[in-house]
């Protein structure tokens, strides 16, 4: 593996082959470097692949598994990783190195996360738009029915979508007073939601499994209906 460029997200190189080119993008005309490249320039992608002379590469919502080999095999694969001074993670089980160094757009479970509240305010922002909440009752009865379309583009049926709401620093630790349950007890990017009325919680507002834990999310399992919650 190698650092391609120095930033904090860097494309590693590791012996790998993708499960399937179902979701994956196609082009003929970039060779491997140019395909690297391309995926790291592209927020949503998460890895890079070339196979039989073309560059795929795959958004994080959409890449399923990656079976790790070996030099033997010669298929490599780029992983979009977080990094510090644009330097490699190092360890153990490359290229998760068993969650410790290279999270932030790549994770081993599919409801962790990867893609944080930030980088979902700056892609809205890239598109003159921003982060959407619940508003009415039209708003919570459609967004079932869109999560539910968007599982057909998935690899995997267990995941949650961001949305607009993160909770204050002073509310980080007291999320179950009143006033930090309340819509008082989170910034918004665009107009803040009136209340959680439409929210319908897998627990609570104040829900905060650990200290990092503080973006509302539309949790999707399944066929089950949509929960909001808050997670990292």
């Amino acid at each position: 593996m190698y650092s391609f460029v120095t930033s904090e997200l860097t494309m590693m190189l590791v012996y790998g082959v993708p499960s399937s080119l179902k979701n994956a993008d196609l082009d003929s005309s970039l060779n491997w470097t140019e395909c690297i490249q391309s995926c790291y320039n592209s927020q949503p992608c998460v890895i890079a692949w070339q196979v039989s002379g073309s560059c795929a590469t795959y958004e994080y919502s959409v890449m399923g598994s990656v079976t790790k080999t070996d030099s033997s095999n010669g298929s490599i694969v780029a992983f979009k990783v977080e990094t510090t001074d644009g330097e490699c993670p190092i360890g153990s089980n490359p290229p998760t190195f068993n969650n410790q160094n290279a999270t932030g757009y790549y994770d081993d479970k599919n409801t962790s996360g990867g893609y944080s509240y930030d980088n979902s305010v700056e892609y809205c922002n890239d598109l003159s738009t921003r982060p959407t909440g619940v508003w009415y009752p039209e708003d919570a009865a459609y967004f079932p029915k869109l999560a539910q379309m968007m599982l057909s583009y998935l690899a995997f049926n267990n995941t949650y979508i961001r949305i607009d709401g993160i909770r204050t620093t002073a509310c980080q630790s007291t999320p179950s007073t009143a006033e930090c349950m309340s819509v008082k007890g989170f910034n918004f990017t665009g107009p803040p939601v009136e209340n959680f009325d439409y929210y319908d919680w897998v627990t609570d507002s104040s829900a905060q499994e650990t200290l990092d834990d503080n973006c509302i999310v539309m949790v999707v399992n399944g066929s089950n209906p949509l929960k909001m919650d808050v997670r990292r």
